[in-house]
């Protein structure tokens, strides 16, 4: 799972996707809005992210609503499927996590044996939230 060298390029390529936006300026933001299109699952009108901003698969599994202002150094452990609705606003630091590691060492050590499904789950914000990090 964790070496899988098919996955591993895919993720990769997503991830480069993400540094790319990144490196944009503040001023830039028509061309943000392009290219969070292709690196998103799915993205609504008006979403602004600001950089940098950081995610295991470089947004792929991340779908926004409308209207989304999302803060600085944020980080989407996107291994899953991430909701969020529309008119959120997501302070700087926030965290959606949708996969952990085990916590018991033994398991730790059968990573291989636990299939991928039992260690992810998913996160949905309903629509007006403002969320931060305290």
């Amino acid at each position: 799972m964790y070496n899988d060298e098919t996955i591993l390029r895919e993720q990769y390529a997503y991830q480069d996707a993400l540094a790319k936006y990144n490196r944009t300026l503040p001023s830039e933001h028509e061309t943000r809005a392009r290219m969070l299109l292709p690196l998103m699952a799915e993205v609504g009108d008006s979403c602004t992210i600001d950089t940098p901003v950081h995610a295991n698969w470089g947004l792929r599994h991340v779908h926004f609503g409308r209207n989304i202002y999302c803060n600085a150094m944020v980080s989407f452990v996107d291994d899953a499927d991430i909701y969020i609705g529309d008119d959120c606003m997501i302070g700087p630091g926030t965290v959606f996590a949708t996969a952990g590691h085990p916590v018991n060492p033994r398991l730790r050590e059968l990573r291989d044996a636990i299939p991928a499904a039992a260690q992810v789950g998913y996160v949905t914000e309903r629509q007006d939230n403002w969320l931060i990090l305290e």
